[in-house]
C-alpha cells in the first residue's frame, strides 16, 4: 500500500519543509496534486487541502490515530499533555479541560483581558518603534499568568515571564525536530534542559501551593485541581504540570501570533481599521470588553488573519492502524494531514485567496472542512474560543486607545517557531500616543 507520490528523501525534505513550509506546501502541490505523500524523518506522510479530504480525517473514527510527532513536542509538554495522549487517556483530559475555556467562566476573564492589554500599553513612549508580536506576547503572558496560574505573587509572577517565553524560544530549535541533536554537548539543548528544569520545580511549586490553598480560586489550575474524573479521582501533580505546559505552549504563542499579524493586516488597510474603529464606536461605544467580542465585523477581521496565515499550517496524526483515508489505503504508522495553509488559499472555496478581506467573513459561513485554524475533529484546540475571545478583547481595547503606524508596509514573510508559523521580524510598528 504505497503512499501517494510526492517528496521522497527523508531528511531533505524534513528540513525543507522545517525552514519554508510555504514555498514547500505550494512546490509540492504544483508537482504532485493533493493528496501527495512524502517520507519525512518521522516516517511517510500523507498531506491535503481539499477539502473532501479535510472531512475525511476529521471525521474519521479518532480511536484509529494517535498523536504525530510526540518525540518533537514532549520534552516541551510532556507525556500527559492532552495534545500527546490518545484513546481513552485524551478523551478524559478534554473532559477536565474544556469546560474552563467556554461559557460563562470564558467570558469573566474580559476585563482581565482588557486590563493585561492596557498595563503594557502602558510602558511605551509616544514615538517609540515596538515589534507588536513582542506585545501581544506580552499581552497574551499576563492573560495566562493571571487566568491560568492566578499568580498573585509579583516575585513569582516575575520569575514566570522571565521563564516561560525563554522556554519556548529554546523549543524552537532544531533538536526538537532533530532527536540526534538532544545531547549535552548541543548547546542548545543543554540550555533547554537547564530551563526545562527550573519551569517544572517552579510550576510544582505553584500547584503544590494551591493545592494546600484550596481556597476556590477562580484560575484554571484551581479549577484543574478540584476537577474530578468520572470515578471521583483527580489529576496527579504530574498530569496538571503537563496540561499548564500545554495551555501555555498552545495559548500562549498561537494568540500572540493571531493577534500580531491582524495589527499588520489592519495598518495595511486603513480603510478597514476605519470600517472597524466605527463598528466598535455603535456597538460598544463605553469600550465593555465583553461587548467587544460581539462586533461581527471585529470577528471576520480576527478569522481572516487566521485564514490567511494560520498559525499552524497543518494538523497532522498518524494512523495506529491500517485504514483507507482521502481515497488512499494506508499502512499502520502513515501520518495523515490536513493542510489549512493550501485549504484557506483554495480559489474555489475563497475569491482572491491571496488578498485579505475580511467581508468575507460576513458574505458567507465556512464549513469546519474549509476553515479550521484551530484544527479539527476530536483534536481541535480546546482553547480555540478562549483564544478568539482574548484576541477580540485586546485588540478592540488598544485600537479605540491608541494610535498606531505600521513600519513594515510590505509582504512579510513567516518564520518558524516549533510548530507555529509567525511574522518575519515580528511586524515593526511606531506608537503614536492615545486617541
Amino acid at each position: 500500500m504505497p503512499i501517494p507520490k510526492g517528496p521522497r528523501f527523508g531528511l531533505l525534505t524534513t528540513l525543507s519543509y522545517i525552514r519554508n513550509p510555504y514555498g514547500f506546501f505550494e512546490r509540492t502541490v504544483s508537482r504532485y496534486g493533493q493528496p501527495f505523500g512524502c517520507h519525512t524523518m518521522g516516517g511517510p506522510l500523507v498531506l491535503s487541502g481539499r477539502p473532501e479530504d479535510v472531512k475525511d480525517i476529521f471525521r474519521a473514527d479518532p480511536m484509529i490515530f494517535e498523536p504525530w510527532n510526540v518525540d518533537m513536542l514532549e520534552p516541551v509538554l510532556g507525556s500527559n499533555s492532552v495534545i500527546l495522549t490518545s484513546g481513552t487517556k485524551h478523551r478524559e483530559y478534554r473532559k477536565l479541560l474544556t469546560p474552563p475555556f467556554h461559557g460563562q467562566r470564558m467570558r469573566s476573564y474580559a476585563q482581565r483581558m482588557a486590563t493585561a492589554a492596557h498595563d503594557c500599553a502602558s510602558e511605551w513612549l509616544e514615538g517609540e518603534n515596538f515589534r507588536a508580536y513582542n506585545f501581544t506576547q506580552s499581552v497574551s503572558l499576563e492573560v495566562i499568568l493571571d487566568t491560568v496560574f492566578g499568580v498573585t505573587d509579583p516575585a513569582v509572577r516575575g520569575e514566570l515571564k522571565a521563564l516561560l517565553p525563554e522556554l519556548l524560544d529554546l523549543g524552537n530549535g532544531l533538536p526538537m525536530f532533530l532527536k540526534f541533536l538532544r545531547l549535552p554537548v548541543i548547546p542548545s539543548w543543554r540550555r533547554f534542559t537547564a530551563v526545562r528544569k527550573k519551569t517544572d520545580r517552579l510550576i510544582r511549586r505553584q500547584i503544590h501551593d494551591r493545592a494546600l490553598a484550596d481556597d476556590g480560586g477562580d484560575d484554571i489550575l484551581s479549577m484543574l485541581l478540584r476537577a474530578e474524573y468520572d470515578d471521583g479521582s483527580r489529576m496527579e501533580e504530574l498530569e496538571v504540570r503537563d496540561q499548564l505546559l500545554s495551555i501555555l505552549s498552545a495559548g500562549h504563542e498561537t494568540t500572540a501570533i493571531a493577534m500580531a499579524w491582524t495589527l499588520y493586516w489592519l495598518h495595511r488597510h486603513p480603510e478597514k481599521l476605519d470600517r472597524l474603529l466605527e463598528e466598535i464606536s455603535q456597538r460598544a461605544p463605553t469600550g465593555d470588553p465583553e461587548a467587544l467580542t460581539q462586533i461581527p465585523y471585529l470577528d471576520a477581521v480576527v478569522n481572516e488573519s487566521l485564514r490567511i496565515h494560520p498559525v499552524i499550517p497543518d494538523v497532522p496524526r498518524k494512523l495506529c492502524q491500517d485504514a483507507e483515508l482521502m481515497g488512499c489505503k494506508l499502512k499502520a504508522g502513515t501520518s495523515v494531514g490536513a493542510v489549512a495553509f493550501l485549504t484557506h488559499r483554495d480559489p474555489d472555496i475563497y475569491e482572491e485567496p491571496e488578498k485579505w478581506i475580511p467581508e468575507r467573513f460576513l458574505d458567507r459561513k465556512f464549513t469546519p472542512f474549509e476553515f479550521y485554524p484551530f484544527g479539527g475533529g476530536n483534536r481541535r484546540c480546546i482553547g480555540a474560543a478562549f483564544a478568539s475571545f482574548e484576541a477580540k478583547v485586546v485588540l478592540g481595547t488598544i485600537l479605540t486607545s491608541y494610535r498606531f503606524q505600521l513600519l513594515d508596509n510590505r509582504p512579510l514573510s513567516v518564520e518558524r517557531r516549533h510548530v507555529t508559523l509567525m511574522p518575519q521580524g515580528g511586524v515593526r510598528m511606531k506608537y503614536l500616543g492615545q486617541r
